[in-house]
Parts: structure tokens; C-alpha cells; sequence
């Protein structure tokens, strides 16, 4: 709630200033309004926000106290309008979120997955350029299949890839796929999407639920790691028959229709330790008491020896601060004091190093330092 009025007080203060002449108050005008549209495009599209912590709490910090300083900023000028009413929303609500990506790098080693076929009445499948399109009709008159003289009790509508040969998943990190989802519920009921996956070996089978809530409409990239599976063992997981996507439909509503997209699903792997993501805010509020930068690896393979050099650095370059940690659980914590921090761009790098001492992955990524709140003059 404190949030929307930040965003709110902002938004109050740019409508009545928008007809000023005064050149130094229209460029805080249109300063705000892009700040504004710089966090909208900011969000993770995901209703994850109306139930989960979105972002880490410097992050939010950092975020207010830019939307804090532009209140300030634009209080400095008298009101051009002071009968002007901001509406809810005075951004582009189809401004696009563009989160950093960090993929890997030349270790990344990719497999497209094409050839699926739909299982279950109550769904059709239509192949796109770049991926499929499922409808799915739920029906629980017809939930269940044959199973010896009695039917499971809920249907399970899917596609599956088949691999005839066997495929050894030993050897990659993960499912990745982009979904889009829609249905003909109530606005409630559309951010529910009880989905499965599913591997299949020999008789062995192991099933993960990967989501539970989606924002409709929207695009989201699914990672599904290849770990979730291991309950039927190293060996079966090297003798992959099949790789199923299910909609578990005694989950949703009786007679609905689901719409589903799927987008470039294909397996991701890598050929040695990469860094896939570095968790520091895009922006840090001063002052700073210390912070720590998360940091994800993936292609480490069990009791292989890999260390993570962590170095906090300014755009120009010079180094602020260093550290040497071990990778554990395929995760790093960096810890930063903050010591020293002036408002500007800095860059958070991480170089991995096998047990030779021989680098196998690099990755940064920027941020910014902004001052904290200034009263309004």
C-alpha cells in the first residue's frame, strides 16, 4: 500500500505541473514520467506480486527512494494545475519488462524440442513457427483413462515427446519453454494453472507440479531444472523415453476451455560451471550498511571444485571490493560492506574457476547508486 501512494503522489504531483512554461519544470515533468514507465517496465509480469515478495527488499528500497527524490524534485515548483486529477495509471501499461539474461555463454548447449503429440480427448494442439498452441476443453465427465477394469481418478490432457533412442538428460540443467496462458474463468480463477511436468523411463516415472499461479496473457519463461526429476535415479534419467507437459485438469473448473502457448521449448545444458544469474538491485539507495549479491551457477557437477570470484567495481572500472568464495549448491552469496559507495554506475563481476584454477565462466551485470531522499527545497 505505501508503494501505490509513492506511485500515486508522483503521478499527483506531474498531472498538475504538466501545463507549466517553466523549462526546468517540464524537464522534472518528463523526467517522472519516464521514471515511471522505467518501473512499470521494471515489474516481472508475473501475479507472483500478489503473493510473494516480487523483489529484494534493497531493490524495493532503491525503487522508492527514486520515486521519493522525483516527488521532491517536482515539490520544488508551484502547481500549474491545482484541479488536475491523476488518473490510476499515466503509463503505458504495454511497456515491456526486460529483465537482464544471463545465459551462459559459450558454455550453453541447446536442444529443441519439435516433435510433440497430443494425448487425451479433451485437448487439441496446433503447431506454430516457433512452438505450439493447446486448447484444452475440460470436461470431467470424461476425466480418467483405462487402467485394468477401473478409470484414474482425474484425466490428465498432455503432449509428449518421444525419444525412441533413449536421451540422457544426465546432461543437461534444465526444461526451459516460454507460456502464455488464458482461459474463459473469472479474473480469480485465470491466475490458477495447476501444470505437470513429467519424464518417463522404461516403467519409471517422476512428475513435477511447476506452476500453480499465472498472470494471464503474458509471457513467461519457464525453468524447469532437470534435478526435479532425479527421484528415479542417475541411470533412468540417462534413458529418457519420453517428456510430457500435462494440464492437471481435476484441478480447474468443469467445462471451461484452457489456452495455452508454448513457445521455443528445448533443453538447456552446459559444457562447465556458468553463471546464469547475479542478484544485485539495478538500483541501491544510499546510504549502504552492506549487501549481498546472490549469485546462480549451473553445470557444476557434483563434488567438482569451483570458486567464485565476486568483484564490486565502478563503470570506470576500479575496484571497490573483492571476493573469493566456493561455490555450494550451485549458489554463491556475495558479501558487500558498501563501504564507499557514491551515487553513480557500478557493475557487479563474476569469473568461475575450476580446481586447475582455469576460468570456465564470466558474467556482470550493472547497477546504479542513487542518494537517498532529499527534502524538497
Amino acid at each position: 500500500m505505501d508503494d501505490l501512494r509513492y506511485l500515486y503522489t508522483l503521478e499527483d504531483a506531474v498531472v498538475k505541473r504538466e501545463t507549466s512554461n517553466d523549462p526546468a519544470c517540464k524537464k522534472a515533468v518528463a523526467d517522472a514520467k519516464g521514471l515511471l514507465q522505467r518501473t512499470w517496465n521494471a515489474i516481472c509480469p508475473q501475479n507472483a506480486y500478489l503473493r510473494m515478495n516480487l523483489m529484494h527488499h534493497l531493490e524495493l528500497d532503491g525503487r522508492r527512494a527514486e520515486l521519493a527524490n522525483a516527488i521532491c524534485r517536482l515539490l520544488a515548483f508551484p502547481e500549474s494545475d491545482s484541479g488536475a486529477v491523476a488518473p490510476s495509471v499515466i503509463i503505458d501499461p504495454k511497456g515491456k519488462y526486460d529483465p537482464q539474461v544471463l545465459n551462459g555463454g559459450p558454455n550453453l548447449v541447446e536442444l529443441p524440442l519439435k516433435k510433440w503429440k497430443p494425448i487425451a480427448k479433451e485437448l487439441t494442439m496446433t503447431e506454430t513457427s516457433n512452438g505450439l498452441e493447446l486448447t484444452v476443453k475440460v470436461d470431467h465427465d470424461f476425466d480418467g483413462e483405462p487402467s485394468g477394469k477401473k478409470a484414474t481418478p482425474v484425466g490428465w490432457p498432455r503432449i509428449q515427446a518421444n525419444f525412441r533412442k533413449g536421451l540422457d538428460l544426465n546432461g543437461f540443467a534444465s526444461l526451459e519453454f516460454d507460456l502464455t496462458v488464458h482461459s474463459d474463468r473469472d479474473v480469480e480463477n485465470d491466475y490458477i494453472w495447476p501444470l505437470v511436468a513429467a519424464v518417463k523411463a522404461g516403467k519409471k516415472t517422476s512428475s513435477f507440479r511447476f506452476s500453480t499461479t499465472l498472470e494471464p496473457d503474458v509471457k513467461h519463461h519457464v525453468r524447469i531444472p532437470v534435478s526435479a526429476f532425479e527421484s528415479i535415479g542417475n541411470e533412468a534419467l540417462s534413458q529418457v523415453n519420453a517428456l510430457q507437459i500435462v494440464i492437471f485438469e481435476g484441478q480447474y473448473l468443469n467445462k471451461i476451455t484452457l489456452n495455452l502457448k508454448l513457445e521455443n521449448i528445448r533443453l538447456i545444458g552446459y559444457k562447465a560451471p556458468s553463471v546464469t544469474e547475479i542478484g544485485v538491485p539495478e538500483v541501491l539507495a544510499l546510504p549502504v550498511q552492506g549487501f549481498s549479491v546472490p549469485v546462480k551457477v549451473v553445470g557444476k557437477k557434483p563434488g567438482e571444485t569451483v570458486t567464485a570470484h565476486c568483484v564490486l567495481c565502478r563503470a570506470d572500472g576500479k575496484t571497490e571490493q573483492k571476493v573469493d568464495l566456493p561455490v555450494f549448491q550451485n549458489r554463491v552469496f556475495c558479501g558487500f560492506s558498501g563501504a564507499g559507495l557514491k551515487p553513480g554506475k557500478y557493475a557487479v563481476k563474476i569469473s568461475l574457476t575450476d580446481a586447475k584454477g582455469v576460468v570456465t565462466s564470466g558474467q556482470q551485470r550493472e547497477f546504479s547508486v542513487i542518494s537517498g531522499p532529499t527534502p524538497a527545497r
